[in-house]
């Protein structure tokens, strides 16, 4: 799990501002199956030959629904709330064995209380419902070894008032599996990392059933200044746990961006194995995941407009390095131009694993960050281009800001940036294969071509 580490270290207003650079309305797509008009702001997943989404509408409500694969048709829809869910942690819909996991409001618009539901995506039928209300405040996700996929695991209280702990449904019942007090919220895309509630912040090694294997100051792990309410990334690699959290920024809205740092950690006791200057998988912003990071010096300035601006001393390099050792195994220094991008996730990708970069000459490169490999753009050659989705929600009391932010928007786009009407013929995680069809939220709703 990651929560975007550069807005979250700024302040609310540059979150609450920005907006997304696409327009309103992208050209039409080549071999277009069908176009929806929605605002997706978490998915889409694939699930049972549909699409699931959770989408924000004008009112600023929030949705769970489901679409038909083929048609494009939603074939239901259900209330859903974000709860106490830290805004800069992007939700999605969970879902195993062909139910979903709904976080359903029940005391209206000032309320952060949310029924938790098993749906099942194939008629929207209920297969079980929780007696009691709770507010979460994590997003759900499946739940760290043993009961892993098995289970819906999600950080809750029973009030407002009262400390969260993880909570561990099975996905079949909803029956509580596991319970684990004392924890905040989910720090790993690999669920089994989490952060304390409460000072001083430390992460902790967590198994559902188990309960807690180890613990570690945060301070221990980064040194002093670093704290996750600055924002995370981790993921786990072999035994190794990799990730940065974010640090306090240096003034009102500027960011020292050679402070970022990346440890690795032994996922079995929480012994420091190594420490790197660099931010890991460059905050999460471009959904590649990998052991690589983004090396950064200078520092990087917001506006209440939303717009980035790297000081005239900033560099940037994408390195590639080994989870056990953190030794670094490839570099490739990119343009002044690139480090905006990067940080606010306008990144343009040409599969699951490359990125399009331009070097500091100026050059076209996709790098693949698996080898560090670079090639030049192909004639022609169609990308991804992926940006920042912020939104606005109804907020519950007590909840500071009505600004969220959501899943990443893709259009197909070339080398320059531009919008094309070509789809590309390679996929990236956000982009899912159902009855025949390629889905993606894109900023002119959730869009499917054949094949």
């Amino acid at each position: 799990m990651t929560s975007h580490w550069f807005r979250m270290a700024l302040t609310a207003t540059v979150l609450t501002t920005a907006t997304v650079a696409w327009p309103v309305a992208a050209p039409a797509r080549a071999s277009l199956a069908w176009l929806d008009h929605m605002h997706v702001v978490g998915g889409p997943v694939a699930a049972a030959g549909r699409v699931v989404v959770i989408v924000s509408t004008p009112d600023r409500s929030v949705w769970l629904e489901v679409i038909d694969g083929k048609s494009g048709r939603v074939q239901w829809k259900l209330a859903e709330g974000f709860s106490a869910i830290t805004a800069g942690v992007v939700t999605a819909p969970v879902i195993h064995d062909g139910i979903v996991l709904a976080l359903v409001p029940v005391a209206g618009r000032t309320s952060a209380l949310v029924r938790l539901e098993g749906v099942r995506v194939a008629s929207g039928a209920i297969a079980w419902r929780e007696q009691s209300a709770v507010v979460v405040t994590d997003a759900p996700t499946s739940c760290p070894a043993p009961l892993g996929p098995r289970g819906f695991c999600l950080v809750a209280a029973s009030s407002p008032s009262t400390p969260p702990g993880l909570i561990a449904l099975s996905t079949a019942s909803g029956a509580v599996e596991a319970s684990v007090p004392g924890l905040q919220r989910l720090m790993s895309t690999t669920p089994g990392l989490y952060q304390t509630s409460g000072a001083p912040s430390a992460l902790v090694g967590v198994h559902t059933p188990g309960g807690t294997a180890w613990g570690q100051r945060v301070s221990t792990l980064f040194g002093a200044g670093y704290d996750p309410n600055y924002g995370w990334n981790f993921d786990s690699f072999a035994g190794v746990t990799v990730g940065s959290v974010g640090r306090a920024s240096v003034g009102a809205n500027t960011i020292a961006l050679d402070t970022a740092k990346t440890v690795g950690v032994a996922s079995a006791d929480g012994k420091r194995l190594w420490s790197n200057r660099g931010a890991f998988e460059c905050f999460g912003a471009d959904g590649l995941p990998g052991p690589w990071l983004c090396r950064l010096t200078g520092t990087a300035t917001a506006t209440a407009s939303g717009k980035i601006t790297a000081s005239a001393n900033a560099t940037l390099a994408f390195e590639g390095f080994n989870p056990a050792t953190g030794a670094i195994r490839w570099r490739v220094p990119a343009a002044h131009g690139e480090i905006a991008a990067v940080l606010s996730g306008d990144v343009a990708v040409a599969d699951a694993h490359r990125v399009l970069v331009r070097s500091p000459q100026g050059r076209e490169l996709v790098v693949d960050i698996r080898s560090g490999r670079t090639s030049s753009p192909t004639a022609g050659q169609v990308f991804w281009c992926a940006h920042a989705n912020f939104f606005k929600i109804n907020p519950p009391l007590g909840i500071r800001s009505p600004d969220r932010m959501g899943s990443s928007l893709y259009a197909p786009c070339d080398a320059a940036g531009h919008a094309v009407t070509a789809v590309p013929a390679t996929s990236v995680a956000a982009i899912v294969r159902v009855a025949g069809t390629r889905v993606w939220a894109s900023p002119s709703g959730l869009e499917a071509v054949r094949g």
